[in-house]
């Protein structure tokens, strides 16, 4: 949940200028923000990864041929599903990273725990 406070700070903070940057920092923040949800509720690293990616990928989808294509509302662009699509990657990197060293972490303490006993 740590990372999705410092990605919104991020996103807001910076004041981003391109419909490419809004549409990747926004999707990077979905994927880890799902995925962070995920991971507190099911503690699997891969799952939550893979949750967020989906999860951040169809939002993304969904905005460009629904609500952009078929209802015209905006302009419909390859570009902003690319940039969907690449921010739901790096926003799951992140999640699958962080909860992984989570785990890592929770291991090793684990397995010292029944050392000392």
């Amino acid at each position: 949940m740590k990372q999705t406070l410092i990605l919104l700070l991020l996103t807001f903070g910076m004041n981003a200028q391109s419909d490419y940057t809004k549409h990747y920092m926004v999707s990077v923040n979905i994927s880890s923000f799902v995925g962070s949800s995920t991971y507190y509720i099911s503690k699997r690293p891969l799952l939550s990864a893979l949750t967020g990616l989906g999860t951040s990928f169809l939002i993304g989808m969904g905005k460009e041929f629904i609500y952009d294509g078929k209802m015209g509302k905006g302009t419909k662009s390859e570009i902003d599903l690319d940039a969907d699509l690449r921010g739901a990657i790096v926003g799951s990197f992140f999640t699958f990273g962080i909860s992984n060293t989570i785990d890592k972490k929770r291991d090793k303490i684990d397995s010292l725990r029944y050392v000392f006993n």
